[in-house]
């Protein structure tokens, strides 16, 4: 029986690795040192336009809301224009979808799978799905960036506290947006900065931790520079990354992480 790092008493609430799926020529441009962020509309119109979800989300940083009791008075009587039930109900502010993010893919306890194991490292390799590697392949792009989590991060906010800017980075929580949930709705009508982080559950497979800046709305992409973060990256086709590509990690480093 295969072995995944929930094994070892790890956490699926901890990226051990992240991996951003893109084309080679916007990874090389990342680990150069551009942050290339986009807000949520471009995620939206991208759904919109393409007409599938995958890379894009016509639910960025909206609330959905299933099968509500709706009626219409008017103003000034309080007459019933209109009653029923709506199948699905949205929410959606200008001045939440005018905010920053960058996303990647967080690999968990659950997505590592050991291939070997020493007195004192474990090898392992990404544990997805053959359907799941198709489907990032085709939605995403050819090539993978795998990056250590805590330099990128420790890198990462270094340059965000240096230019003022508040921000969150966590998972992404997924949920079925055919149920009404009072923890998403709380969020979203609290204004809460958790908002930001959930999706639906149909794209659990993608595994996003993303990084959303708070206090700045963009309109055209915002490119940051963190410097060249070459010495804890690694480029490698998406293939060979799915192809049975390992990883070593020595056992107290990883259970101290």
């Amino acid at each position: 029986m295969e072995k995944n790092l929930l094994d070892y008493g790890l956490s699926n609430d901890h990226a051990y690795l992240f991996v951003k799926f893109s084309k080679k020529k916007y990874l090389e441009m990342l680990q150069s040192g551009t942050l290339h962020m986009k807000n949520f509309k471009a995620y939206i119109d991208w759904e919109k336009q393409h007409g599938k979800k995958g890379i894009g989300d016509v639910l960025e940083a909206t609330h959905v809301m299933s099968n509500m009791d709706i009626k219409m008075l008017h103003p000034e009587t309080e007459e019933v224009l209109l009653e029923g039930i709506a199948a699905r109900l949205t929410l959606i502010f200008d001045d939440l979808i005018y905010k920053p993010v960058f996303c990647l893919t967080g690999i968990n306890a659950s997505a590592l799978k050991l291939v070997d194991e020493g007195e004192d490292y474990i090898e392992v390799s990404l544990n997805y799905s053959e359907e799941e590697k198709k489907t990032i392949i085709e939605e995403f792009g050819d090539y993978a960036l795998v990056i250590s989590p805590k330099h990128f991060m420790d890198t990462v906010t270094k340059k965000l506290d240096e230019l003022g800017y508040s921000y969150k980075a966590k998972f992404v929580k997924y949920d079925d947006y055919t149920v009404n949930n009072q923890e998403r709705f709380e969020d979203f009508v609290q204004f809460k900065s958790d908002l930001y982080f959930w999706k639906d559950e149909q794209f659990k497979y993608q595994r996003e931790y993303r990084l959303v800046i708070l206090n700045k709305y963009i309109e055209e992409p915002l490119n940051i520079d963190i410097g060249d973060i070459s010495s804890f990256t690694v480029l490698v086709p998406t293939e060979k990354l799915f192809s049975g590509y390992t990883m070593r990690f020595s056992k107290v480093a990883i259970t101290n992480t």
